[in-house]
């Protein structure tokens, strides 16, 4: 919910926006559940309750359905929901090619023009879509979203002191938290999967062992 959070705090400013999740019942519940069974499966559960056999249908994230593996059959055989790494080179990265989109970033006087160039070149090849190159996509789409938000707005003239650009990355603070290992996990999407799996094993067995569950009297 956090990730929609200011969004609807926006839309809050227009109409009487009221959202579920921030409801005493409905996060009391969430939270009078173990720690260990927090996951989808009490959703699976809803949708059962709510019939017309709801709990068939494929989630948008999987394609699977939650609360059953012999759901409603599909056409589409993908695991995923979305193609935004697809979508985003398709149609964004051309466009970042062009000059007018380079002259607009270099008149912010906000971006590095040569990391900017670095990172259109590190997009057009032909690379599998790892977590560091879906952040560049992230990053390229975030950059227009600031282009037409401007467009929108009075024009920009920021005042932004000299600094020396930082050429090792790994200089950076937060670059120190991040694991040798884990960098290489990143490089490798079904390692990174499996890795994420196995710690929610261990946390859930690990909130059964400290909270055991008790019978209700």
């Amino acid at each position: 919910r956090g990730l929609i959070a200011q969004t609807m705090s926006v839309i809050n400013n227009n109409c009487q926006l009221y959202q579920m999740f921030t409801a005493p019942e409905v996060y009391g519940f969430i939270w009078s559940i173990h720690p260990a069974f927090r996951n989808d499966q009490p959703y699976g559960e809803l949708l059962k309750l709510l019939g017309n056999d709801l709990h068939l249908f494929p989630w948008a994230r999987t394609n699977r359905p939650l609360a059953s593996r012999n759901g409603i059959k599909i056409q589409s055989t993908e695991n995923k929901y979305h193609h935004y790494p697809k979508w985003i080179k398709t149609h964004f990265l051309p466009l970042a090619k062009e000059n007018s989109f380079g002259n607009w970033l270099e008149s912010t006087q906000l971006f590095d023009t040569a990391s900017f160039q670095k990172l259109i070149e590190d997009l057009s090849l032909d690379a599998p879509d790892t977590y560091e190159r879906k952040n560049k996509l992230n990053c390229l789409v975030w950059l227009f979203s600031l282009k037409e938000m401007q467009n929108s707005v009075k024009p920009l003239k920021p005042q932004v002191p000299e600094f020396e650009p930082i050429e090792n990355l790994d200089e950076l603070p937060f670059s120190r938290n991040i694991s040798s290992l884990r960098k290489k996990l990143r490089a490798v999407p079904i390692a990174l999967k499996i890795a994420r799996n196995v710690r929610k094993w261990k946390a859930c067995r690990e909130a059964l062992k400290k909270y055991p569950p008790q019978k209700l009297p």
